[in-house]
Parts: structure tokens; sequence; C-alpha cells
């Protein structure tokens, strides 16, 4: 999560005070519990005025088990 966090970091996509949650996530078609954070990847200026967004999730090992990016129009 450490390296994934400061890539996203890096590329001003999260901010350094994101914060992670914990949840049971069912879109890995498991139902698992994960810990997770979210950013805003891109807003596309007038006309479009959509806003790309992902989230990382992360399982009790650390390790990246779904990737989540939604654009918002």
């Amino acid at each position: 999560m450490g390296d994934v966090r400061s890539s996203a970091e890096s590329r001003g996509w999260i901010q350094s005070d994101t914060r992670v949650v914990g949840y049971t996530a069912f879109s890995t078609g498991t139902g698992i519990d994960v810990r997770a954070f979210s950013g805003q990847l891109r807003h596309d200026p007038f006309p479009y005025h959509t806003a790309v967004a992902a989230t990382w999730e992360f399982n009790r090992s650390n390790q990246l088990v779904n990737i989540s990016v939604l654009r918002h129009e």
C-alpha cells in the first residue's frame, strides 16, 4: 500500500492526508475485508465537466486486490 500511495501522491491523484478506510468488499467476488483509499485522477475542463476517480483496495496481507475507476459527469 505504501508504494501505491507514494505513486498516487506524486502524480497528484491523492493528498498526503488521504484517509484509509476499512470495509468488506464484494467487488472482488468473495466478500473480503479490505483497506482502501480513493483519489481524483483527473477533472476535464469545460465543456465536459467530468471527473475521473479511483479507489485502490488492499487485503489483510497488504496486497492490491482491486482498483475501481469511475467517471462522474
